[in-house]
């Protein structure tokens, strides 16, 4: 590699030292210009503000595939082409002369449109000892390409890494004036603002989201960006065009993760009954216009929500489903009431890691107990009865259930008397 180094030096220095090029911009439709070097065929230019006179040509990269395309000009041996169709049937493999963008590398081939001149005109853009590199902080193209026929070397850079900064001697340059895509940038937070006993602090806790008269509205915002937005500074996002929630148990394997929700441009997830009490990871995906991508996730505690519940019976003995009482209970009957039986279904729990310390009875409407008592009683002095059990727990959740009852008007009492 240092006898290639030091003959391109002395290739650059001879060949055109006494040239000087002022820095140009490419047309808007290609955005590559300037001039690279050959040490046989000398300039070559790569879009018609840098050479060429009125002839509209030039050369471009795709800023979101990096695939190159278009023509640069020789005065000497006349157009190469960067264009794929042109390039099939290369030496080697990849022939498609293409940029990455990540590692900044140009890869594949150019070809000189050589009209039967008797050789081949294939130029390489990379072997395993030189090629051509983009330099996104200067804008600049540098580096080498190799033609074993006619053209030998091909400098892109007057100040390539390999031979030095000769730029004193002939300041030129291939410029490449696009600007790469920015991927987004997923970012989440939450809004507990709703649900009474929840936070988003650095732990995130919830409830499920059924309970009631208070219920758990829990949302999980959607804060990402992408510089390459036109509504930035705030909020800076109209270039993502999808976003994707996914929830898993943590714990589980990636390929756990359920879809959630999924919307085109930016949305936020609030969480529905189905998410059962667990610790999930709550992943947000984001995508932008280019295809680019990235995620984010965060834990989430659901905590068991508190749930009010309970049974009846006509003697405090045998406790049955409310409803399964009327018809057999008569206005002015009592009825008894229990909260804290073992059935799961009508069954008063608290939320997870707290305590029963409010309960509240009503019938149509009006308290009859109010005192934590989790066995009252009341007669029934309406045909129709409503009872509601309100229940609040120690984390200031509540919830309610209501039973109907009706109650038949008691049997008349008779009385035998003598006739007149």
């Amino acid at each position: 590699m240092s006898k290639l180094v030091l003959i391109l030096a002395l290739v650059l220095i001879i060949g055109f030292g006494f040239l000087v090029f002022l820095n140009v911009q490419a047309g808007p439709e290609h955005n590559l210009s300037g001039y690279a070097w050959s040490e046989n065929i000398g300039w070559i230019s790569f879009n018609n503000t840098t050479g060429g006179g009125t002839t509209n040509y030039g050369v471009n990269i795709d800023d979101t595939t990096g695939v190159f395309s278009g023509y640069a000009w020789s005065e000497n041996i006349g157009w190469i082409s960067f264009n794929e169709g042109d390039l099939v049937g290369c030496p080697v493999a990849p022939c498609q002369a293409k940029l990455d963008f990540v590692t900044k590398q140009v890869s594949g081939w150019a070809k000189a449109l050589t009209d039967g001149g008797g050789w081949p005109g294939w130029i390489r853009l990379r072997d395993t000892n030189y090629g051509v590199s983009w330099n996104d902080s200067t804008q600049e193209m540098e580096g080498w390409a190799w033609s074993d026929q006619v053209i030998g070397w091909m400098s892109f850079n007057c100040n390539n890494p390999e031979t030095g900064n000769v730029c004193l001697q002939s300041n030129y340059k291939v410029y490449a004036s696009f600007t790469l895509n920015q991927p987004p940038s997923a970012a989440i937070s939450c809004d507990s603002s709703q649900c009474s006993g929840g936070s988003c602090n650095a732990n995130w806790i919830a409830f499920r989201a059924t309970a009631n008269p208070i219920p758990c509205i829990y949302t999980i915002k959607n804060n990402s960006t992408d510089v390459d937005s036109t509504n930035c500074p705030i909020p800076c996002n109209d270039d993502i065009v999808r976003s994707e929630w996914y929830l898993k148990q943590q714990g589980e394997p990636e390929s756990s993760y359920v879809l959630k929700l999924s919307c085109v441009g930016v949305c936020n997830y609030t969480l529905q009954p189905d998410v059962a009490p667990g610790i999930y990871d709550v992943k947000l995906y984001v995508k932008d216009q280019a295809g680019d991508s990235d995620s984010t996730t965060h834990s989430l505690y659901m905590r068991k929500e508190i749930e009010a519940g309970f049974m009846c019976s006509l003697d405090n003995s045998n406790w049955r489903v409310c409803e399964s009482l009327s018809g057999f209970v008569s206005q002015g009957g009592l009825v008894y009431f229990k909260d804290n039986l073992p059935d799961p279904n009508e069954h008063t729990s608290p939320t997870e890691g707290a305590i029963i310390d409010s309960r509240e009875w009503r019938i149509n409407g009006a308290i009859f107990d109010s005192d934590n008592n989790s066995t009252p009683s009341i007669n029934l002095t309406e045909g129709s009865n409503i009872i509601r059990l309100t229940v609040t727990d120690s984390e200031n959740r509540n919830d309610y259930q209501e039973h109907s009852i009706v109650a038949t008007l008691p049997f008349p009492e008779w009385k035998e008397v003598p006739p007149f």
